[in-house]
């Protein structure tokens, strides 16, 4: 400094105070880089944006900050002069400098009662200032640079999605449907239908016998009542199966259900393909339609044919007509209910073909969902 050293005292505070403006400007720079780069990644889904964003801060902050300060902010004797003078010195400071190359008396007079009036005003009295714009900008920034950048990392890690999955949400997640159903006899305990990310874990359910029944195993082949599906990779369709204790082994009153040979000969009149004959009516049962495959045929005593199974005692009922299905398949003794859920699906086809308001994956689904039932 000129001036035999009259301003360094004032020098180093106005150095503080324009490093702390070039710093404001380049966290403001660096703030607005950060949140550009972190904005772009977190649309595009780039993984490793997080670095590419922290890195950029720190270099654009550091070179805008000292560009601002050499290139603006670095203090000069005239701007010295001006700070002080604005503490009451009426401009006799920037005069001592105008006229520092003037000898003349009147020069030399106006210098040295400047330096008077300046050894009376000391560098505390100079205040450091920084413009409230500055500070409003570099807490905006900042708040946006450092919320994008936590938001685009969480997307990385598939906590949030990116912004095109946001766009097209069906781009994130592939779902399956999973639905556990029971037979007659039991029930589910747990969530029974569940819409799971394709490759998750289903929620644990519980197949529990109703009284008198007893849970034999799942129809694809688990005996755990208990199951919890694990990394489940396509629609899952299961069902639990029940069985009336006693069946298989004959009854309480040693009938066997599936058995025309019993000890009676009798076969239940509450199943398909009964009768409440009693094997000794030789062969006039009512129930039955006699066109049955062969398998549901007896004879009776004197007038049947060779072909039937004959009851304990010689004698049986009459043909047992229809279908006797175990698997409780019947409607009303003559209708499957394959049949009457095929007709449904074709109605439920026509209607999502109709329907323009589902995507053609929403309308895929719900026939996925419905044809495993």
């Amino acid at each position: 400094m000129k001036n035999n050293g009259i301003f360094d005292k004032y020098y180093s505070r106005l150095v503080k105070e324009g490093v702390i403006k070039s710093g404001a400007c380049g966290l403001i720079t660096g703030f607005a880089v950060m949140f550009a780069v972190a904005l772009l990644s977190w649309i595009f889904g780039f993984a490793g944006g997080i670095w590419l964003a922290l890195g950029l801060f720190v270099a654009c902050s550091a070179a805008v900050g000292v560009a601002f300060y050499f290139l603006k902010f670095k203090p000069t004797s005239k701007q010295i002069a001006r700070r002080v003078d604005a503490l009451g010195l009426e401009e006799r400071t920037i005069t001592m400098l105008d006229l520092e190359n003037d000898n003349s008396y009147l020069a030399m007079r106006q210098r040295e009662d400047a330096r008077e009036r300046l050894a009376a005003v000391g560098s505390k009295s100079l205040p450091i200032v920084l413009p409230t714009l500055m500070i409003v900008l570099v807490a905006v920034f900042g708040v946006l640079g450092a919320s994008m950048t936590t938001v685009m990392e969480l997307a990385a890690l598939n906590i949030l999605p990116s912004g095109m999955e946001m766009a097209n949400p069906d781009s994130r997640y592939d779902y399956i449907a999973v639905s556990y159903f029971a037979e007659e006899g039991g029930e589910i305990e747990g969530e029974a239908d569940q819409i799971i990310e394709r490759g998750a874990s289903a929620t644990s359910v519980l197949a529990v016998a109703e009284d008198g029944w007893e849970f034999i195993g799942w129809d694809d082949g688990v005996t755990d009542p208990y199951r919890e599906d694990l990394n489940v990779s396509e629609d899952l369709f299961v069902m639990a199966i029940f069985e009336r204790l006693g069946d298989g082994n004959g009854d309480e009153d040693g009938d066997r259900i599936d058995n025309a040979g019993g000890e009676n000969g009798d076969i239940p009149t509450d199943r398909p393909g009964g009768s409440d004959s009693d094997g000794n009516d030789g062969g006039d049962a009512e129930t039955g339609n006699g066109e049955g495959d062969g398998k549901g045929e007896v004879n009776g005593s004197g007038d049947g044919g060779d072909e039937g199974i004959e009851g304990g005692n010689g004698t049986g009922n009459g043909a047992g007509g229809g279908k006797y299905d175990p698997d409780n398949q019947i409607i009303d003794g003559n209708t499957h209910y394959e049949d009457e859920l095929n007709a449904y699906l074709e109605t439920l086809k026509e209607m999502l073909e109709n329907n323009k308001e589902l995507t053609d994956a929403d309308k895929e689904f719900i026939e996925k969902y419905f044809g495993g039932l």
